[in-house]
């Protein structure tokens, strides 16, 4: 094959012209006969079974020519990449550039270079877990909230009380502001669930009482249309609860214990027990999350220092991926997918384009992630894919023919290996 100049193209395309050969058009040419002489209907043949030189001469030169071009096209870009060492991938566009001189035009995306910085000074420090025996005995009184009893009471909105509220929100000007209107609101006063001012104002109420104030939304608030703003509520007091919490004793201990400790127990666990146990788990649960928060902090480290142009084609996969996970997230929740369009009054296309850049920041993490793997030689050895399938598999034999499994064990073994290059 003579020599071709690939030109390259932004977004991990090329591009490159080239003749098309001698062998790979008398081939195409043979195999557009027998396709085009199937629907040829000539008297003394039945239908399908002209012979190709019958109708070579039936045929017309142009429509000939043309599906020679289409028959030709797949073996030439084919051959094409595989000599001069191209990583193409997804479908090529063809043009026809000469039909005389038998040109064609390719337009191919292909796997994108990787530029990565020094990865090996990515160094998450340890941060330590300090757990307070407040947080133990918060933990537990949430355990008692939810055994509660709320027993309805004829007294003045208090601290403590739980309380039943329709409210609504209005602009400077008297307009309804969206979003700050609910109706039966359930809440506890001093957990601070609302902005300041708004449970302040709403203390000393009494059941159908109503009232009128302003507050003002901080400045960060996530809302960014509401944040500064200051805005008038109409409040109703529909119900003021007394909660009536279990008492932390013996018999809750004995009532609870089936939901905090992971083993049956062979006796009455203590109260001192029941605690160290939860302390246990929350201690467990914070460093669980520091882990992730470091793993994180890593991976937003390695982005940074990561330079590549993805293909198109990578980008709507992956959105097409993300599109996916939200529509089968809805349905879960019920929600039909063009509800929800409609109810935030937006078309799928501008969904989609708002995953983008999650999209691409993921592409990036896995091209960075495996050109480290195969930087550093990275691999998972059987004992270790082994060791990772117990910790899923709950007691239940390894599948030693299961390729896919192994593969994807394998996989996140290599992941983790890199993550812990920047985390030891």
């Amino acid at each position: 094959m003579s020599d071709i100049t690939i030109k390259k193209l932004p977004h991990s395309q090329i591009e490159f012209e080239i003749e098309i050969s001698p062998d790979i058009w008398e081939n195409s040419c043979t195999q557009a006969l027998k396709k085009l002489a199937k629907h040829l209907n000539i008297h003394g043949f039945r239908p399908g079974h002209v012979p190709p030189e019958i109708a070579k001469e039936k045929l017309p030169q142009e429509t000939l020519e043309e599906e020679t071009l289409n028959s030709a096209l797949p073996p030439l870009f084919f051959k094409t990449v595989q000599e001069q060492k191209i990583l193409a991938v997804g479908t090529p566009k063809a043009e026809i550039t000469d039909k005389k001189l038998r040109k064609v035009k390719f337009t191919v995306d292909v796997f994108p270079e990787i530029e990565i910085g020094d990865y090996k000074k990515i160094k998450i420090a340890q941060k330590k877990n300090k757990l307070t025996d407040k947080e133990v005995d918060d933990f537990i009184l949430n355990m008692r909230r939810e055994k509660a009893e709320f027993i309805p009471i004829e007294l003045p909105a208090a601290k403590g009380h739980r309380l039943t509220i329709d409210f609504e929100g209005f602009s400077p000007d008297g307009k309804k502001e969206p979003g700050t209107a609910s109706k039966d609101h359930i809440f506890i006063v001093g957990e601070g669930k609302f902005i300041p001012g708004f449970e302040e104002n709403i203390i000393g109420l009494k059941t159908e009482e109503e009232k009128d104030f302003e507050v003002v939304f901080p400045n960060d608030y996530h809302e960014k249309k509401l944040a500064g703003n200051k805005i008038k509520f109409h409040v109703k007091l529909n119900k003021v609860e007394e909660i009536k919490m279990p008492p932390f004793d013996e018999e809750f201990v004995e009532r609870e214990s089936s939901l905090v400790f992971e083993k049956k127990l062979e006796k009455k666990a203590s109260i001192a027990e029941f605690k160290a146990e939860i302390k246990k788990q929350l201690i467990a649960s914070a460093e669980k999350n520091i882990q992730q928060q470091r793993e994180d902090e890593a991976l937003d480290k390695l982005l940074e220092m990561t330079k590549i142009d993805l293909p198109k084609t990578f980008i709507e996969k992956e959105i097409d991926s993300i599109m996916q996970e939200i529509k089968t997230k809805l349905k879960r929740q019920g929600v039909q997918f063009e509800d929800y369009l409609k109810y935030f009054k937006k078309t799928e296309e501008e969904i989609r384009t708002k995953q983008a850049p999650e999209a691409e920041s993921k592409l990036k993490l896995h091209f960075a992630v495996h050109e480290i793997i195969k930087k550093e030689k990275i691999e998972a050895s059987q004992d270790e894919i082994k060791e990772e399938w117990k910790k899923i598999a709950n007691e239940k034999p390894f599948p030693e023919k299961d390729e896919k499994l192994t593969e994807n064990l394998s996989h996140m073994i290599k992941i983790t290996k890199v993550i812990n290059l920047f985390l030891n």
